[in-house]
């Protein structure tokens, strides 16, 4: 019998910070803020992964979504 694992309420947010992103980082981020408060609150686990010529997670594992992670998180 083969085990299915579900991925429902698992997010991970890319992050482009190249410098091609450099005039729409502040748009960027205004949105990840509306993102963050109007959804991620009600998925379970997340992760943040920016990108440019390295790519950087914000944890090495997903983490819960509590209030204090999404406001950790974003910062």
């Amino acid at each position: 019998m083969e085990t299915v694992k579900s991925t429902h309420g698992i997010v991970y947010i890319l992050i482009d910070t190249s410098t091609s992103m450099l005039s729409c980082i502040k748009f960027v981020k205004e949105k990840l803020l509306q993102l963050i408060y109007e959804q991620l609150k009600f998925k379970n686990r997340l992760n943040f992964i920016s990108f440019n010529s390295n790519v950087n997670a914000w944890h090495n594992h997903l983490q819960s979504t509590t209030e204090c992670n999404l406001k950790v998180g974003f910062i």
